[in-house]
């Protein structure tokens, strides 16, 4: 993949994600076999939820589950190329 097509993922990745800033989010699923991680976004003030699934994912840290969070994706030099690195920053726990 070059870098113009994963700078494009990216930034419509941060345009969606911005609709969902301040929402509660939780580790919602990990399957081993496929190192598939998904996280389940949801807010009162928007319908449904969204998940956001993580294919090939090598590393996580953080707590099970936050309020506020504000999602950030960039791009990094990985094993393969090149891959992407997800954070949530203002990842205040649950009451």
């Amino acid at each position: 993949m070059n870098f113009l097509c994963l700078d494009e993922m990216i930034s419509k990745a941060l345009r969606s994600l911005s609709k969902w800033r301040g929402a509660r989010a939780k580790l919602w699923e990990y399957t081993i076999t496929h190192t598939k991680l998904t996280l389940r976004v949801e807010s009162p003030s928007m319908s449904g939820n969204l998940h956001i699934v993580c294919g090939g994912c090598t590393y996580i840290r953080g707590p099970f589950a936050w309020h506020d969070n504000d999602f950030v994706v960039r791009r990094m030099p990985g094993e393969c190329g090149q891959d992407t690195e997800w954070e949530c920053r203002g990842n205040r726990p649950p009451p």
